[in-house]
């Protein structure tokens, strides 16, 4: 679940960048590109009951921070969008031992003129957890995605690759990678 509001924290930006980018208002360069970079706290509950990675009764929890740097660009009609987030900080299990995790995202997705509220794309993602207790793993995919802005419809339609047991597909639902 945090998954899906993570991304949609970090599209919803994107889709705030190109509805003013595309709208009435926009701050954009003279190149028609558009940047907004974001910093947010970020926080997270992970447990043996939705993540096999773990052992049995067990719960993680974890802050830090999110960078997210969200570039658009239109052109003919058609909006590019490119999102890179990165976040890292520190977690503790319910046995008090303590990690550190990390989070990396890359999102890339474009629409056309037939269709504007229509992102189809591309998305890497790779959450690794690590530390002084059982609790260590790395969960990432790689996978083909597509977004109706009209409706906040978000799926991975395919993946070329997954290590772990990061997300639900094509639904996304967080399993072990909470952000």
């Amino acid at each position: 679940m945090f998954k899906r509001v993570m991304f949609k924290r970090i599209i919803g930006a994107a889709t705030l960048t190109v509805a003013l980018t595309v709208g009435v208002v926009a701050p954009t360069s003279a190149a028609g590109n558009d940047v907004t970079r974001q910093t947010d706290d970020v926080s997270f509950v992970i447990s043996a009951a939705t993540c096999d990675q773990l052992p049995d009764g067990m719960t993680v929890e974890g802050s830090g921070s999110l960078t997210a740097v969200v570039k658009v660009r239109e052109k003919d009609g058609v909006t590019y969008l490119s999102v890179t987030a990165q976040a890292s900080g520190r977690a503790t299990d319910n046995l008090d031992n303590e990690y550190q995790f990390h989070y990396a995202n890359v999102f890339n997705a474009a629409n056309s003129v037939a269709q504007p509220a229509i992102f189809n794309g591309t998305m890497v993602d790779q959450f690794s957890l690590s530390g002084g207790g059982p609790a260590n793993f790395t969960n990432g995919f790689s996978g083909t995605t597509y977004e109706d802005t009209s409706n906040g419809t978000f799926l991975i339609t395919s993946t070329q690759w997954v290590h772990g047991d990061p997300i639900t597909f094509p639904v996304v639902t967080s399993r072990c990678d909470p952000l």
